[in-house]
């Protein structure tokens, strides 16, 4: 069987987030458990990377065409390559798809989070208006938990039948890091210094990443423990990092506090490895890879209990109310001062990461295309 998919995600973005990231585990799952079929990822604009490149049966294929004005390569380019191409199903893995598919449509929501927090914006407008059509003309809706499947069904009125909840499994690049050399030159490569305790928090200026209070209810722990510990975080660029920069002034922790831009995936495993834990703590979220990344590195975990999240984190991790900040501080207190309930918590996160796996969601999604071509 040949599968035509909607790879921009992974061949176009800068760099790889939610959705690409899961584009990749899942299609290198699926291309080791069905080595007969061929899977053809479409892109238009390469970014010059290829982390599918070690699988022979999975194709990237370019539709070059210039400009792309109403989004011409969507909805016409697209479908019909995919046509023309013989494939069985094609696979819009990120939630927008083509008008008019012309082959059989597999389409996955990850989340509508644009339309919880901005839906007066025309473009989330549109975008809503766009994955709600995919959803209908689609043969099967995937989702990644299932509080976006319900929410799917209350805001499209998709019938929970279409709809197959497929849950993620842990990046395979990442992996524990024990090495005393490597953590400790990647850390200090972050500004940490030796002996200290440290959070890892990936910020973004999305209120929805809730990064504001993050900082918040850091200053709100005792300053002799902020003397004694880091907040290190990441994915901070350009004006966002000036922005919590004068944030973190305003606060009084600049000294505590760490700001980096975008951390190269490779450093990822060795921060989160030598991290005391990661907060994350979100409004809303379709998944959270995250949690799944450092209950692999063995990093005790801060979460917010709204959404998706307790699908992910179980009993594995700290679940707090994510707009409360005093909840927030006593969080990181006592994950930074009691070790036992670090502890505690690695082994919690051992024991739920058993039960995702790539490998089990490529059947599972292999399985729909078998039952629908």
């Amino acid at each position: 069987m040949k599968v035509a998919v909607d790879a921009r995600s992974v061949y176009q973005e800068p760099t790889l987030r939610g959705v690409g990231q899961s584009l990749v585990g899942l299609y290198r799952a699926l291309s080791r458990s069905r080595p007969a079929w061929t899977f053809e990822l479409y892109f238009q604009t390469p970014n010059g990377t290829n982390p599918l490149a070690d699988r022979p049966n999975v194709v990237p294929c370019r539709i070059d065409r210039p400009g792309d004005r109403f989004d011409a390569w969507q909805h016409l380019w697209l479908p019909l390559a995919a046509r023309l191409s013989g494939a069985a199903l094609l696979h819009a893995h990120g939630a927008v798809s083509p008008r008019q598919p012309l082959t059989p449509l597999v389409t996955t929501v990850h989340d509508l989070t644009p339309l919880e927090f901005w839906p007066n914006d025309p473009r989330v407008r549109a975008w809503g208006r766009n994955v709600a059509r995919g959803a209908y003309r689609a043969r099967r809706v995937l989702v990644c938990s299932e509080h976006t499947g319900n929410e799917v069904t209350r805001v499209f009125g998709v019938p929970p039948r279409k709809i197959e909840v497929v849950r993620w499994g842990p990046n395979e690049a990442v992996r524990k890091v024990t090495d005393a050399e490597v953590l400790a030159g990647t850390v200090a490569r972050y500004g940490v210094e030796p002996g200290y305790l440290f959070l890892m928090h990936f910020g973004m200026a999305l209120p929805r990443k809730n990064t504001r209070r993050v900082f918040r209810a850091w200053a709100a722990l005792p300053e002799s423990l902020r003397q004694e510990a880091r907040l290190l975080v990441v994915g901070l660029e350009g004006d966002s990092r000036t922005e919590f920069g004068k944030l973190a002034s305003e606060l009084a922790i600049t000294g505590s506090v760490r700001l980096h831009g975008y951390a190269p995936a490779d450093d990822i495993p060795a921060l989160l490895s030598a991290a005391a834990g990661l907060v994350y703590v979100p409004l809303s979220e379709g998944f959270g890879l995250p949690i799944l990344d450092a209950f692999v590195c063995d990093c005790p975990v801060i979460a917010s209990r709204v959404t998706s999240i307790p699908e992910v984190a179980g009993d594995a991790a700290l679940l707090i109310d994510p707009t409360d900040e005093s909840a927030l501080t006593g969080a990181m207190r006592q994950v930074l001062t009691e070790p036992p309930t670090r502890e505690e918590l690695r082994a919690r996160g051992r024991r739920r990461r058993t039960l995702f796996s790539w490998d089990a969601c490529a059947e599972q999604v292999a399985g729909v295309f078998e039952k629908l071509a």
